[in-house]
Protein backbone atom coordinates (compact mmCIF):
# COMPACT_ATOMS: atom_id res chain seq x y z
CA UNK A 1 0.00 0.00 0.00
CA UNK A 2 2.89 2.36 0.69
CA UNK A 3 4.15 1.97 -2.92
CA UNK A 4 0.74 2.93 -4.23
CA UNK A 5 0.50 5.92 -1.94
CA UNK A 6 4.01 7.19 -2.72
CA UNK A 7 4.39 6.19 -6.39
CA UNK A 8 0.80 6.08 -7.57
CA UNK A 9 1.12 2.45 -8.65
CA UNK A 10 1.85 -0.97 -7.18
CA UNK A 11 2.23 -4.61 -8.21
CA UNK A 12 0.05 -7.30 -6.69
CA UNK A 13 2.11 -10.34 -5.71
CA UNK A 14 -0.23 -12.19 -3.35
CA UNK A 15 -2.59 -15.10 -3.84
CA UNK A 16 -5.49 -14.36 -6.19
CA UNK A 17 -8.71 -16.33 -5.71
CA UNK A 18 -12.09 -16.20 -7.39
CA UNK A 19 -15.38 -17.11 -5.81
CA UNK A 20 -18.61 -18.25 -7.41
CA UNK A 21 -21.52 -16.03 -6.46
CA UNK A 22 -25.09 -17.10 -6.95
CA UNK A 23 -28.55 -15.65 -6.62
CA UNK A 24 -29.70 -12.08 -6.61
CA UNK A 25 -27.18 -11.05 -3.96
CA UNK A 26 -24.41 -11.41 -6.54
CA UNK A 27 -25.79 -8.46 -8.51
CA UNK A 28 -24.16 -5.29 -7.19
CA UNK A 29 -25.53 -2.03 -8.54
CA UNK A 30 -23.36 0.96 -7.70
CA UNK A 31 -23.61 3.06 -10.85
CA UNK A 32 -26.12 3.72 -13.62
CA UNK A 33 -24.24 1.44 -16.05
CA UNK A 34 -24.60 -1.48 -13.61
CA UNK A 35 -28.33 -1.56 -14.40
CA UNK A 36 -27.56 -2.95 -17.89
CA UNK A 37 -25.75 -5.93 -16.41
CA UNK A 38 -28.46 -6.43 -13.80
CA UNK A 39 -31.19 -6.34 -16.46
CA UNK A 40 -29.33 -8.92 -18.54
CA UNK A 41 -28.91 -11.19 -15.53
CA UNK A 42 -32.58 -10.85 -14.56
CA UNK A 43 -33.67 -11.64 -18.12
CA UNK A 44 -31.56 -14.78 -18.15
CA UNK A 45 -32.86 -15.88 -14.75
CA UNK A 46 -36.53 -15.17 -15.48
CA UNK A 47 -36.70 -16.19 -19.15
CA UNK A 48 -34.25 -19.06 -18.90
CA UNK A 49 -32.41 -17.33 -21.74
CA UNK A 50 -29.14 -19.16 -22.28
CA UNK A 51 -25.89 -17.71 -23.52
CA UNK A 52 -23.04 -19.97 -24.64
CA UNK A 53 -19.80 -19.76 -22.69
CA UNK A 54 -17.17 -18.03 -24.80
CA UNK A 55 -13.50 -17.69 -23.99
CA UNK A 56 -10.55 -16.14 -25.76
CA UNK A 57 -8.54 -18.55 -27.91
CA UNK A 58 -5.81 -18.71 -25.26
CA UNK A 59 -8.20 -19.50 -22.42
CA UNK A 60 -10.06 -22.05 -24.57
CA UNK A 61 -6.74 -23.79 -25.27
CA UNK A 62 -5.98 -23.93 -21.54
CA UNK A 63 -9.44 -25.32 -20.77
CA UNK A 64 -9.42 -27.87 -23.60
CA UNK A 65 -6.01 -29.19 -22.58
CA UNK A 66 -6.57 -29.04 -18.81
CA UNK A 67 -3.47 -26.91 -18.38
CA UNK A 68 -2.78 -25.90 -14.78
CA UNK A 69 -2.26 -22.14 -14.57
CA UNK A 70 -1.16 -21.93 -10.94
CA UNK A 71 2.21 -20.29 -10.31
Amino acid sequence: MSNYESLGWAVFTGKLDFYILSGYSAIDIDEEKDFSLAELAMRQISDKEQFPKRYSDLVQHLVDNSINTKN
